[in-house]
């Protein structure tokens, strides 16, 4: 049985990566807006949070079927990619090469890439333990941790994401299997996590460390701690604050029922929406009259629905289907 607030929280997710996209696009790179700050600083933990989640089965039992998600994540993966270099070469811009994407998996859709390897990484704790399995993931995190701060080749092939993503991705199986005790809670961590998370955010910078902390008179390795703690903290109290508040959410209201049909297609509108904010982004910046958020609420509403069309049509062809969306 499908859970409907989770369903609603895949569907605002998805909501938030093209509208991240839009923000990014139409500002030029601007890591300071406030929008893009407050997207960006937990949208795709979200992402893995709720992956995390649904691989909690106790239906299914401690198992992982890696050939169906070798099908529905990694051909999709690299598939999209051949279509990139398609639209590169059309208009001349520069082609990825497959050892390239190999080597950085966040130049093709990555997330695909990182989830596939979480799975696989997840099947190998049940194999060790039918248990206590979130305990060895929370271990291969700290080993990971340490590959990718120590070794040098612990930079590629995507490991630095598999190892910042694979906390959350835990967090969200955890979540699941004790839910009833979260649950339990759910009013007091809601709160604090929404207090927090609102706190935090102003504070919040894209790929720069440190931020406040630089003016604390602390030795460098606390700060360095201090920011280790912040960074993996902000994401955690955007996670709970969107999951209490969605837990609060009436699916029969207009918007629910909206968010509810993009749900099933995440991983379509993922893959497909970036095409249209590359067509839509050169036009629109041309009209600096218009406000730059409804502009990018404009290209969002359209890559969403475009990506809904062209998934439509993509559909109607099992074969195609499967290459493009392992469906």
């Amino acid at each position: 049985m499908r859970n409907i607030h989770i369903d609603l929280l895949k569907g605002f997710a998805i909501i938030l990566v093209v509208l991240g996209h839009s923000v990014q696009f139409l500002s030029n790179n601007n890591f300071e807006d406030p929008l893009f700050k407050f997207i960006y600083s937990f949208h795709m933990p979200l992402f893995m949070f709720l992956s995390g989640y649904v691989c909690f089965n106790p239906q299914k039992g401690k198992y992982i079927d890696l050939k169906k998600r070798f099908k529905t994540l990694i051909i999709p993966f690299f598939t999209w990619w051949g279509i990139y270099n398609i639209y590169a070469f059309l208009s001349h811009k520069n082609i990825i090469s497959f050892i390239e994407l190999l080597v950085q998996p966040d130049n093709g859709l990555w997330f695909l890439w990182v989830l596939f390897f979480l799975c696989i990484l997840l099947q190998i704790s049940f194999i060790i333990t039918k248990k206590y399995e979130e305990i060895i993931m929370l271990l291969i995190a700290i080993i990971l941790f340490f590959i990718t701060s120590f070794i040098p080749y612990g930079k590629y092939f995507g490991i630095p994401l598999i190892s910042w993503y694979i906390v959350y991705f835990s967090f969200g199986y955890i979540f699941h299997k004790y839910e009833p005790f979260f649950v339990l809670y759910r009013h007091f961590w809601g709160m604090i996590s929404i207090l927090f998370f609102l706190i935090a955010i102003p504070f919040w910078h894209f790929g720069t460390p440190f931020t406040f902390l630089e003016n604390l008179s602390l030795p460098f390795e606390y700060k360095k701690i201090l920011y280790l703690i912040y960074k993996y903290f902000v994401p955690f109290f955007g996670i709970l604050s969107f999951y209490y508040i969605f837990n609060l959410s009436s699916s029969r209201k207009l918007y629910a029922k909206l968010i509810l049909h993009l749900a099933p297609i995440t991983l379509e509108i993922y893959a497909i929406h970036i095409y249209f904010i590359y067509l839509l982004n050169p036009i629109l910046n041309k009209y600096n009259s218009i406000n730059f958020y409804l502009k990018a609420i404009f290209l969002t509403l359209i890559a969403i629905a475009g990506s809904f069309l062209v998934q439509k049509l993509i559909s109607k062809n099992k074969y195609i289907n499967k290459i493009f969306f392992g469906k």
